[in-house]
């Protein structure tokens, strides 16, 4: 099989075959190239119907060797790669804007259960594209804390003042029987419960000690002594004076500073009772009078009279004055006085006397009006018969 020239290139060989249509033709005009290890490609056939033959021309073309496998594709530069125990991830994204390549790789690291590290945006295969980078690490556990120092022991605490320490090993498993025991021993002491612990001495799980620390608390100071009176007695109006009596009660002392300030014209504004020296049948009496002390209380207003005038006919009118801060008892007066001249008070009155204790009486009586109450009297008598 020559070229001769009808074959395109240099190298092909011209063959030929013959068979009964063209399709068989073409098969065994590549069964020819093949015996010489070649490729066939079919340049004519010629198909004799009449005769049931045809016949094909064909080139034999050298095999091509098929292409080498592709290289592999070169490492990343050494500022791509991630650190050693750190993950690595990459995309490319039709997207001009490299911020969305470190939202990608935020979420990225965290749907791996881990946080960002660092990330990189550079050129895809076109303007459009971005290729994303990223290398992410396991998210650090926080350290655990470290564990509490173990309490300091009860005896080397139990110091400030008032703080007894005590300890005692009881046969028994139960703590409760420690907390009772310090109780007990704290409250014998008259002190309370400040601290307290129960352990388990060596190996035995049948004895359990007990430590006790009791804080019997210091008495409170006594209370300031209030100044004495003399010291006190310097306001406007105010008068000291003092006496010693023979007695044991201190209201005998309140009665001598009441007469006292009153003969002053004045109130009781502060007394004090005390024991002079050792005896117990004396009394020193303090007393503070004010001139200027309104009473602790206003005396009650006078009733309101049934007339200001007693000059009725039958009318007779009478006044006293009594040791008295009340004004009921100028009522009980007029009533007792009225009563002994045979009438009934018609209208009593009181007013304030020569000092704050005491009490000017106005009454008025009328005879007349005590025949009409004897008569009212009689006729109710007469009618609850």
């Amino acid at each position: 099989m020559v070229n001769e020239l009808k074959c395109p290139r240099r190298e092909d060989s011209y063959s030929w075959a013959r068979d009964t249509d063209c399709r068989s033709c073409a098969n065994k005009c590549a069964s020819n190239c093949k015996s010489l290890n070649k490729g066939a490609r079919q340049l004519d056939c010629t198909d004799y119907a009449i005769i049931k033959t045809a016949i094909c021309d064909c080139c034999c073309t050298p095999l091509t060797p098929p292409p080498p496998p592709p290289p592999p594709p070169p490492p990343p530069p050494t500022e791509d790669k991630c650190q050693p125990g750190e993950m690595y991830s990459e995309i490319t994204n039709p997207t001009t804007e490299c911020t969305w390549c470190k939202d990608w790789c935020k979420n990225d690291c965290s749907e791996q259960e881990g946080e960002m590290v660092s990330n990189k945006c550079s050129l895809g295969p076109s303007m459009y594209f971005r290729t994303c980078k990223c290398c992410c690490q396991e998210k650090s556990k926080p350290s655990p804390p470290p564990p509490p120092p173990p309490p300091a022991p009860i005896k080397d605490t139990c110091v400030k003042p008032g703080d007894k320490y005590s300890e005692s090993t009881y046969a028994t498993s139960n703590c409760n029987d420690c907390d009772n025991w310090c109780k007990n021993d704290c409250s014998k002491q008259g002190a309370e419960v400040a601290d307290k612990k129960c352990s388990v001495p060596g190996q035995s799980s049948w004895l359990r000690r007990c430590e006790c620390c009791c804080n019997k608390p210091s008495p409170p100071p006594p209370p300031s002594p209030p100044a004495p009176i003399k010291d006190a007695c310097v306001k406007p109006g105010d008068s000291y004076t003092e006496t010693t009596y023979a007695t044991s009660n201190c209201n005998d002392c309140d009665n001598w500073c009441k007469n006292d300030c009153s003969k002053q014209g004045a109130e009781v504004a502060d007394k004090k009772c005390s024991v002079p020296g050792q005896s117990s049948w004396l009394r020193r009496c303090e007393c503070c009078c004010n001139k200027n002390v309104k009473p602790s209380s206003p005396p009650p207003s006078p009733p309101t009279p049934s007339r200001d005038t007693c000059d009725k006919p039958g009318d007779i009118s009478t006044e006293t004055t009594i040791i008295s801060s009340d004004c009921n008892n100028c009522k009980t007066w007029c009533e007792d006085d009225c009563s002994e001249l045979g009438g009934v008070v018609v209208s009593n009155k009181c007013s304030i006397g020569e000092s704050t204790f005491a009490r000017r009486c106005k009454c008025c009586c009328n005879e007349n009006s005590m025949l009409k109450l004897n008569t009212v009297k009689d006729l109710a008598r007469l009618n609850a018969h």
